[in-house]
């Protein structure tokens, strides 16, 4: 085996930080060449003869020292090895009362025919209105064991499965799901939307029905206030509609028509509390047509100056194209009143942002977004292209496997991207690999593309090692950082992948996840990674929207004077289930802040909407004007919704600045719920025991046992059926952990795919790492002694002579 052989196929090192010491060792040796420390009274023939041997020996010593540096550095590679285990697998059923839908007799025929093949331990998920099954399995999961889960995988109280599939990884244990078969038809109802709002707002409600079969047919009857608003024979799996509510409580039930097993949850309960207009003080030098609309909606004071009394009896202040030399002045006042937990609004136009000279002002500190010039200089924008290749993606979705799906979306992101961009690509399974180094991707696209044709799947998932490794390669760039993160999202480490996400945040690195044909557990992890860095979290359908932040403007586009909008990340109260039709002619060039969330831009990427949390309050960067010019089609019927949920969100709480008022959440029956009293004396509840909380401010526990809704010093509050019979039929998170852990779901009772599978699961997959520190040592004593050799043989050379 050559060195080049022994070097290239051990790539790793224990501690890499060593070899840099054979730099240091070359230049001393090259110095001793050079420099003659012994005067010797020799002839020119016996000079130069000395003077080779010198230079052999170096030569020598380099190699042999350096190759003592790398057996120091400890090189090693890792090796999987196949070890027969015996056949073993523990049975838990799922004894709880949402599998009274299915065939439970299942776990027993199992554990009777199991016997007689393997080894079988059983167990059971004990309870009847709340299901432990993540507790369950944490009690019973055994190093190297495999587990057949009898159960639907609803899980309601205690461990979730996601840190079960993540503590199962660690001790190489795996979890295989029997579906039982459903023995009885059940739907159960359930109500969304916001508990609190103000009147006069339009407010978005949706009734959900999850269905043990999704053909069934059956009446949905709504009321709102006693007032039937629909009642229609469907099998749709949910009904949206929306409602403009007076000032007081107000109560919504949905009901589902049909004569099923469970009827206790055929009936949702649900109270919004509808509280005074919030109070916005409108501070604008000209008359404005956001100010009009406004007013429709809100209890709004048009002023020319902030110098107004009681300024905290305002939700939020909405600054209206005011330049900075007037705002400068009150940043006392704006500062505390927005770390108060108030809201602000800041409108653009000719006056404002890069015409009304907030960069580098002490307003623009306030602000979710700098202040930019106009274009993008060549690598401003550093980013990496994070590809999961584990195992979890080797399988269908759509028809298509999913790691082929990922890798055609990642061909898609590299052809979307400027090539102004410098870009580096990065796979990982349950390591990390260097797919290609940061580089401008004018220079390397057609490479850079070539390499990702070539990725195949295999191990498991361990996202926390592709952050790692992109965190890794961005922390000494310049310019803007940004993930790009490609996965089904089935994590083995998502309390990990979550840690690197708060590091991520810290170094100022956006994350924006892609998701590709995964369940809706799976989808949950994606949208927190990307939510808690500020990045926004794309579906597979809205891959194209990452053009939009990165890719190139077209000259066509740069002088276009109409600019539809584009609702960039919907996972948000602002944008959720929004829908954008209209174009601005105009906007201020602002860039979002590492910290912000940029919500809606323009299709060739203006930022037009961004936000952030400053102090308790909430800020919003609206990048266009009031539509006296550029934006009035987003002052339309549809398209205002956005500058109002905007606002709205701005608002926050709209009874935070009331003198008194009382609040409680509606709740499930026998759980408990908080009781909010805020009151300038003290409040008398009986059979409440109070404690205060802040100033006025006292909480309580209430445990209803009554369905229904339910009164306590004149609040209104639903009291629903136990979460135990919501979530009926097959849950995505079972299947996911199944995926995550190697495991493997089973549609029906067949005892031989079964017990091939334990079997194969008892030979278990071990990486360990093999040193190669003796070859290295090996050779470096090889090339002493031919040293050695030389020298002998040169000294006798020399006597002969």
């Amino acid at each position: 085996m050559s060195l080049m052989q022994v070097i290239s196929g051990y790539t790793n090192f224990e501690n890499p930080k060593i070899l840099l010491f054979i730099v240091p060792l070359i230049f001393v040796l090259l110095f001793i060449i050079v420099r003659n420390f012994v005067k010797f009274n020799e002839d020119d023939i016996a000079r130069k003869r000395r003077r080779k041997l010198k230079i052999v020996v170096s030569v020598l010593r380099i190699l042999a020292f350096s190759l003592l540096i790398f057996a120091l550095a400890s090189p090693f590679k890792y090796k999987t090895e196949l070890t027969k285990g015996n056949p073993y697998v523990k049975i838990i059923s799922d004894n709880t009362t949402s599998m009274e839908l299915f065939d439970t007799s299942v776990a027993q025929r199992m554990n009777e025919q199991l016997r007689k093949q393997i080894d079988v331990d059983a167990d059971y998920v004990p309870g009847k209105d709340k299901s432990p099954v993540g507790d369950t399995l944490l009690s019973n999961l055994e190093r190297d064991k495999s587990i057949l889960l009898v159960s639907d995988g609803n899980n309601n109280y205690g461990s979730s499965l996601e840190d079960v599939s993540a503590y199962a990884s660690t001790i190489n244990a795996t979890i295989n799901a029997l579906v039982p078969k459903i023995v009885n038809d059940d739907a159960s109802v359930v109500i969304l939307g916001p508990s609190k709002t103000t009147d006069k707002i339009e407010n978005q409600f949706t009734v959900k029905i999850h269905k043990t079969r999704s053909d069934d047919i059956y009446r949905l009857i709504v009321w709102v206030d006693n007032e039937i608003i629909a009642s229609r024979d469907t099998k749709d799996s949910e009904f949206v509609f929306t409602k403009t509510f007076s000032e007081g409580y107000h109560k919504i039930t949905a009901k589902i028509d049909k004569k099923d097993y469970f009827q206790q949850n055929n009936v949702y309960y649900k109270t919004v509390k509808v509280v005074p207009q919030a109070k916005i003080l409108f501070y604008s030098e000209k008359d404005s047509p956001m100010y009009e609309l406004l007013s429709q909606v809100y209890s709004v004071a048009k002023v020319n100056s902030i110098d107004v009394p009681n300024l905290d009896d305002y939700n939020a202040i909405v600054v209206n194209d005011i330049d900075a030399g007037a705002l400068n002045s009150k940043m006392d006042v704006l500062t505390d009143y927005i770390s108060k937990g108030n809201g602000l609004f800041v409108v653009g136009g000719s006056s404002s942002y890069e015409k009304g000279s907030y960069k580098g002002s002490s307003f623009e500190t306030l602000l979710p977004v700098f202040v930019a010039q106009s274009g993008k200089k060549e690598g401003d924008n550093n980013i990496v292209v994070v590809i999961d290749i584990s195992g979890s993606t080797d399988t269908f979705s759509g028809g298509a496997v999913v790691v082929d799906i990922e890798k055609a979306m990642a061909l898609g992101v590299i052809d979307d991207l400027s090539g102004k961009n410098k870009v580096a690509v990065v796979a990982f399974n349950d390591q990390a690999y260097t797919v290609s180094d940061m580089n401008y991707l004018l220079k390397n696209r057609e490479d850079v593309k070539n390499k990702i044709t070539r990725l195949i799947s295999f191990g498991t998932t361990q996202m926390a090692t592709g952050l790692s490794k992109a965190l890794e390669i961005l922390q000494n760039t310049q310019g803007s950082k940004n993930i790009i993160l490609l996965s089904d999202g089935c994590a083995h480490d998502t309390d990990e992948a979550y840690s690197y996400a708060r590091a991520i945040v810290d170094k100022g690195i956006k994350v924006y996840t892609i998701t590709v044909g995964t369940s809706d557990s799976c989808d949950q992890i994606m949208k927190r990674l990307a939510s808690s860095t500020g990045g926004i979290s794309f579906q597979s359908q809205d891959a194209k929207k990452i053009k939009i932040l990165f890719g190139d403007v077209t000259e066509q586009e740069r002088k276009q004077d109409k600019y539809p909008v584009v609702i960039l990340n919907d996972n948000h109260f602002i944008t959720s289930n929004l829908k954008v039709t209209g174009s601005v002619y105009g906007f201020n060039v602002v860039t979002p802040k590492s910290t912000s969330r940029l919500l809606v831009s323009t299709d060739t990427g203006e930022p037009l909407v961004s936000i952030w949390r400053y102090g308790l309050g909430r800020v919003v960067s609206y990048s266009s004007d009031d539509g006296a010019l550029y934006s009035s089609e987003l002052l339309t019927k549809d398209n205002s919704k956005l500058i109002v949920r905007a606002v709205n969100w701005a608002v926050g709480d709209p009874e935070r600045n009331s003198k008194s008022y009382v609040d409680v959440q509606d709740t499930r029956i026998n759980e408990s719920t908080e009781l909010i009293i805020k009151s300038e004396g003290i409040p008398k509840a009986e059979g409440l025991e109070l404690y205060k909380t802040s100033e006025n401010t006292y909480k309580a526990a209430l445990q209803p046992t009554i369905l229904g809704f339910n009164e306590i010093l004149g609040a209104v509050f639903a009291v629903n059926y136990p979460v135990e019979y919501e979530a009926i039929g097959i849950s995505d998170a079972l299947r996911t952990i199944v995926i995550n852990t190697n495991g493997v779901l089973f549609e029906n009772e067949n005892i031989g795919k079964i017990i091939e599978a334990i079997k194969v699961q008892s030979k278990k997959s071990i990486t360990k790492r093999y040193y190669l520190r003796w070859p290295f040592v090996i050779m470096a004593i090889m090339l002493f002694l031919i040293e050695i050799g030389i020298r002998r043989f040169f000294e006798l050379s020399k006597n002969k002579v």
